[in-house]
């Protein structure tokens, strides 16, 4: 699994999220990367526990 569709899983995720959910301090677009960011970080882990190294930071 390559860094690219981490991303692109990431943020179909997060536009799901951030469609249910309402952050009210936040504007749509930091709304969405922050889910991004969220998203990534639990499928690093996710990913890694499963025993595979990858580092989906930028």
């Amino acid at each position: 699994m390559n860094e690219n569709m981490l991303h692109n899983i990431a943020e179909e995720l997060a536009k799901k999220v951030n469609k249910a959910l309402n952050l009210p301090i936040l504007n749509e677009q930091q709304e969405q990367a922050f889910f991004e960011m969220v998203i990534l970080l639990l499928l690093e882990l996710l990913i890694n526990k499963l025993g595979l190294n990858l580092d989906v930071n930028n």
